[in-house]
């Protein structure tokens, strides 16, 4: 850009809108490329000097997340958002091209780095990231994309919903469910989020989810886990005492009440309907078994016992 790092407000105003590209040379093998129909509003002129190599990010925060193989940070002059987006070419090493680099942006709030995108570096060893914001930022390279890795689950019924963070550049996640103390493969999808249906009462399942960058599965340790366990029934217990018997039963989400049945040659006989999740049943006979089931009143209808609901104790 001949010595000067600003472009001016005209410049930005006369590309507004049109798609077409203004790239600019920053010297060092760094440029950038503004495309006008990516220009949302324009401020003013906008300084877009790159130091990079230098920055006021502490370098142990740096370290936190540093990855396999090298890590630089990146200081852009403006401060606060450009008002569109802009794409810089960005030279690191030709030793690193096929990795991935991983741009973080550095909040000085929170006093950490805030993952924002990933990108492939090239066959030069270039690396094309995007930025819409200027402050002080870190690139980690690492064998693959890094990011969020947070899983969320949502349980309904027997049914539960896994949502999890997209991964950069993955075409597709493959979702594995424990089995005797190994992953089992479930069911590959393209999008981000996976229903599971047919989860038993009071089992807890344990979730694994790798994701494909290039046709290459993700590493255990980089992918995505998660336990749930399903609690849509009453999960009962009973306790002996001397001449009584303690009756208690896990809670259900979004339950108003509950009805406790004693379980009498095949059939269920009320006991008892209470807020409370424990009762004590007095008057019974040592040696004797007894045993008893809990519903939970939900979504206005009240939940089903099956053989596997019911728990039995023997008296004393």
């Amino acid at each position: 850009m001949n010595g000067t790092t600003t472009v001016p407000t005209n410049v930005l105003n006369a590309l507004k809108g049109k798609d077409g590209d203004l790239v600019l040379d920053m010297g060092g093998g760094i440029t950038w490329t503004i495309n006008g129909k990516d220009i949302e509003s324009v401020s003013g002129s906008i300084d877009l000097d790159v130091k990079l190599g230098t920055s006021g990010i502490p370098i142990d925060v740096v370290n936190n997340v540093t990855g396999e193989h090298y890590s630089t940070t990146i200081h852009l002059n403006h401060s606060g958002k450009f008002g569109f987006k802009a794409v810089m070419t960005v030279p690191l090493r030709k030793q690193d091209a096929g990795l991935y680099s991983n741009l973080y942006y550095y909040n000085p709030s929170k006093k950490a780095l805030e993952f924002v995108s990933s990108a492939k570096i090239d066959a030069n060893g270039n690396a094309e990231l995007d930025f819409n914001h200027a402050s002080d930022y870190a690139i980690i390279i690492d064998d693959h994309p890094l990011g969020g890795r947070d899983v969320t689950a949502k349980t309904n019924g027997n049914k539960v919903k896994l949502t999890w963070d997209a991964a950069p550049g993955a075409e597709s996640y493959t979702v594995y469910i424990k089995k005797n103390g190994k992953y089992k493969k479930f069911k590959t999808t393209s999008k981000a989020a996976l229903s599971v249906s047919g989860l038993k009462n009071g089992k807890t399942y344990e979730f694994l989810i790798r994701y494909s960058v290039d046709g290459k599965l993700s590493e255990i340790a980089d992918s995505y886990n998660i336990s749930v366990t399903a609690k849509y029934k009453p999960i009962v217990s009973l306790t002996a005492n001397e001449g009584s018997i303690t009756i208690k039963w896990s809670k259900v989400e979004n339950a108003e009440k509950y009805k406790v049945f004693k379980y009498v040659n095949g059939k269920l006989k009320l006991v008892t309907e209470t807020t409370k999740r424990t009762i004590r049943i007095t008057g019974t006979k040592a040696d004797k078994k007894y045993s008893y089931a809990v519903k939970a009143y939900v979504d206005s209808k009240w939940t089903t016992v099956s053989i596997s609901d019911i728990a039995t104790v023997t008296a004393k």
